[in-house]
């Protein structure tokens, strides 16, 4: 009995420090202990990871096709749910589709929302590291295969989620700041725990760098509690360049037990027996009559170790026929 009323007592004691919150960034309720409370997040296939270049294998993928993402949405919000700035947008009709890439043969994914990683300078902030480097925060964008009816359905798939990452980096140039300045002036507006406030209409690309042609990929997991996994990553390799000073404005908002947000991303996991995918652009052999829809298929990342002599055995062979006609 004794024992039954200190469990009610702490659990009283912890709901009054931390109010609706379901896991924080420290303490008895941080990234050490989510896995008390949710199983997954003691899975083998978590994220975010280090990605190590050495380690990257090289692989063609057809190139990622972006639908609507110059679209601007009717309505615009953005959150503070204790642990970001996620920011839902609400358009008339399609909402933005990506397709292709590693998703290719797994259908259309739709825009579910966007929300972001930062750390109390400007070292740290990314969840994903690049070579063991961190960069000062990360954008998560987030999609939902639109074969399956909500994202709770999703995050049950291996082939539900799928998430387009990119790393900011400090720069004094206010043209690289793309929309920042104008969405960073309404952070002010949702200082406090699930604050909500309206937001100027602005477009997927207006967030996202120029260059998208090179990105690793891999499977993984969501980032906070439940930890899901199977989700497909998609980490791309040129940053936004950001102000310092804008920056400054995501530390400023607050969790809540009252204090600041200066940091919200997860340590690294391990990554076990994945493996991480560099995107090369799929290339296609002329034929007579117009290019192949047939991509070339990289055999020898395809087969297994045992089979590689027995591939290059048998491309020689070919080769052997090919010249002696």
């Amino acid at each position: 009995m004794l024992a039954f009323q200190l469990w009610l007592f702490a659990t009283a004691i912890v709901s009054c420090v931390y109010g609706e919150s379901e896991f924080t960034y420290y303490g008895s309720m941080g990234p050490d202990h989510w896995s008390e409370h949710y199983n997954q997040c003691a899975g083998k296939h978590q994220s975010p990871i280090n990605i190590n270049d050495v380690d990257v294998i090289d692989r063609r993928y057809p190139e990622i096709k972006y639908e609507k993402f110059d679209k601007k949405p009717l309505n615009a919000t953005m959150t503070n749910n204790g642990h970001t700035v996620q920011v839902k947008l609400i358009y008339d009709g399609q909402a933005p589709m990506v397709s292709g890439g590693p998703l290719a043969g797994k259908g259309n994914y739709e825009f579910q929302q966007l929300h972001f990683h930062w750390g109390e300078d400007n070292t740290v902030g990314s969840e994903d590291r690049i070579n063991n480097v961190s960069f000062p925060m990360e954008l998560h964008i987030v999609f939902r295969n639109i074969r399956y009816k909500d994202f709770a359905e999703a995050t049950q798939r291996d082939d539900g989620v799928a998430v387009m990452a990119f790393f900011y980096e400090i720069s004094s140039d206010q043209a690289a700041d793309h929309d920042y300045d104008t969405f960073t002036s309404n952070l002010g507006k949702i200082e406090e725990p699930n604050s909500v406030a309206n937001m100027d209409a602005l477009t997927l690309f207006g967030l996202m760098p120029d260059n998208l042609s090179s990105y690793y990929t891999y499977i993984g997991s969501l980032t906070t509690p439940p930890c899901s996994e199977d989700v497909i990553w998609m980490d791309f390799n040129t940053p936004i360049g950001i102000a310092s000073k804008l920056l400054d404005r995501f530390r400023s908002l607050k969790t809540f037990d009252g204090s600041s947000l200066t940091h919200n991303f997860r340590p690294v996991q391990p990554l076990n027996n994945r493996k991480v995918y560099r995107a090369k652009k799929e290339m296609r052999l002329p034929q007579e009559g117009g290019a192949s829809s047939i991509p070339i298929v990289d055999a020898w990342d395809a087969a297994p170790t045992f089979a590689q002599p027995i591939v290059l055995v048998g491309i020689l062979a070919v080769a052997c026929v090919y010249i002696n006609h």
